[in-house]
């Protein structure tokens, strides 16, 4: 892939070393808290983009960048550095952050040699900084970047930062605007536990390295929102923070990071859950994949690290499988993909079955197909009947789509068992495909007979 970023189109990178308030300038101008911002230095580690509010073109976060020399003490340093190097060259223009309180620093010296080696247009913002008097410091003249590419601003308080918008737009290639709004694009999170593969898996579908990955658990913190067109198809991919126990959050960060994956998930049509072939199907797991069913997404389950049992016989492999279907309650036909993110294998057919779950999620059926089938299996299988009373169902219908909704209509809506509605899912699923989507059942009255 020539050109991962071509999508994101112009687009605007902001780079620096840690803590100078990359993070606080990007959720400014994106208007949304999409960036976790903390006092503690090295916060952000992958690349997070998004379109700037009521302009036409992106932005991106980046982690902070140091000079090698000043990365002993950062484990994620080099994978930051990596994931920056890769974006620059599509960059349009790069903003290159310092912190006006602190001053000069050697690290910032070497962000602006690194951008000028890479032959990019860059604008030197001063942030942090709330007197106009700071202008005229010669401080930041003295890195050679002419005064007219120098803007002072408080990303914190907004001071500067429409301003800024109207330079950057004068350094960027007109685009035509955009045509009216095609139909959504579906949204696809990855979820799971720390350290199962998230963003391997995610980095083999797209085909280079847009999330961090690390041995160390808890690496991705952010919510990575990646557009992808694969075979003609659009779709929104979302890597995820890795969903630990209560008990195991030991940070601020991390506890604000979790909160976010949830959200993700809210705001998903299809989640894939990655478990671990080494230990599939454990209660962290479980306790996700109820959360999901709970918010009524779609899910498919990625068997990760495949490549760990690839050489046990079949009947090991097949009874494994077995293990992870069973403990999937109450649903029974979630679908099951073997992958090896580290080796990419099968990682397309993930992409593939879970595409497959959204056609589902908004599927119909006429209301006709549905009377004409289940209102006989409703006759020669009545609901129990309710304080002495017959419980009759009339008629049904598709209310809804994610999810898939049906209403029945009868003379006792409170006198519809669970048990019964369990068997009226259960035929609905007979018929009609729903792998992988829950379907919410109401009953509602329409008439009542004494």
């Amino acid at each position: 892939m020539s050109d991962p970023y071509g999508k994101y189109n112009p687009l605007v990178t902001i780079v620096g070393r840690p803590n100078v308030g990359k993070s606080t300038l990007f959720n400014r101008l994106v208007k949304q808290r999409k960036s976790i911002i903390h006092d503690q230095p090295g916060v952000t580690r992958d690349v997070l983009i998004a379109p700037v509010k009521g302009q036409d073109f992106y932005i991106a976060d980046t982690g902070g960048l140091l000079p090698e020399e000043l990365r002993s003490n950062d484990d994620f340093g080099p994978y930051i550095a990596k994931l920056v190097e890769g974006i620059i060259p599509a960059s349009d223009l790069v903003l290159v952050v310092v912190d006006g309180k602190a001053g000069l620093t050697p690290a910032d010296e070497y962000i602006i040699e690194h951008i000028r080696r890479q032959n990019k247009p860059f604008l030197l913002i001063v942030n942090k900084v709330e007197s106009s008097k700071a202008k005229r410091d010669p401080e930041w003249l003295s890195l050679g970047v002419p005064q007219d590419r120098i803007w002072h601003i408080s990303a914190l308080h907004g001071k500067g930062v429409p301003e800024l918008i109207q330079i950057v737009k004068s350094y960027l290639p007109k685009i035509e605007k955009k045509q009216a709004e095609q139909e959504e694009s579906p949204k696809i999170s990855i979820v799971g536990r720390p350290n199962v593969g998230k963003s391997t898996l995610l980095n083999a579908i797209i085909g280079y390295e847009r999330a961090l990955v690390s041995e160390i658990a808890g690496t991705t913190r952010d919510i990575i929102e990646v557009p992808v067109k694969y075979y003609g198809k659009e779709f929104i991919l979302i890597d995820t923070a890795g969903l630990r126990k209560k008990t195991s959050v030991d940070s601020a960060i991390e506890a604000y990071s979790i909160t976010r994956t949830v959200k993700a998930i809210e705001a998903s049509d299809v989640v894939i859950l990655v478990m671990s072939a080494e230990e599939p199907a454990t209660r962290q797991d479980l306790r996700i994949f109820h959360l999901i069913v709970s918010r009524w997404k779609g899910v498919v389950v990625a068997l990760n690290k495949w490549d760990l049992v690839a050489k046990e016989s079949h009947q090991f492999q097949q009874k494994l499988i077995n293990y992870v279907k069973s403990r999937l309650t109450p649903m029974n036909d979630v679908p099951i993909v073997t992958v090896s993110a580290k080796e990419k294998k099968r990682v397309h057919k993930v992409i593939d079955v879970a595409l497959n779950v959204y056609k589902k999620l908004v599927r119909r059926i006429p209301t006709s197909q549905l009377n004409r089938y289940l209102l006989p299996i409703i006759q020669q299988t009545p609901p129990p009947s309710y304080k002495g009373k017959y419980v009759k169902i009339k008629y049904v219908t598709q209310a809804g789509v994610k999810p898939p909704t049906f209403v029945f209509f009868t003379n006792y809506p409170e006198g519809i068992k669970d048990s019964y509605k369990r068997f009226l899912e259960k035929k609905i699923r007979e018929k009609w495909d729903f792998t992988g989507v829950p379907i919410k059942l109401e009953f509602r009255s329409k008439w009542r007979e004494e």
